[in-house]
């Protein structure tokens, strides 16, 4: 299969996260773009007062650090709901600012009861 280029690859990444389970999964991509629009997908919920925080983080390949994106996040989410979050630089985008080649999303559960969230997270890039 031959290679995609940034243009037409999307990145799709599905995940079923539970408080303490695992709040780290592995949302990363090593790819160059100038830009990308995320689109967070989230199917089901569980638990009492479950809540889902999505940031994203570039990588300063010297340093070896990942730092958040200013304006990189999504709002909070409780329940079944479907975002969008544009990083791209200048522009009207939602965080005005460059992506990078390596980047990766930060997904937070919280609330009692042992909560669960379903989500996907698609990252389509902007070139």
């Amino acid at each position: 299969m031959a290679a995609r280029s940034a243009q037409n690859f999307n990145m799709f990444r599905p995940a079923t996260l539970g408080l303490g389970a695992n709040n780290s999964p592995d949302f990363s991509w090593d790819i160059p773009m100038a830009g990308a629009v995320f689109m967070l997908n989230l199917t089901a919920v569980s638990g009492t007062s479950p809540t889902l925080n999505v940031k994203i983080q570039r990588k300063d390949t010297a340093a070896g650090v990942y730092q958040d994106v200013v304006a990189g996040a999504f709002a909070e989410e409780t329940g079944a709901a479907v975002a969008t979050l544009m990083i791209y630089p200048g522009g009207t985008s939602d965080a005005p600012e460059p992506l990078g080649k390596v980047f990766r999303a930060v997904a937070t559960i919280g609330g009692t009861a042992t909560p669960t969230v379903t989500f996907s997270l698609l990252a389509s890039p902007v070139p």
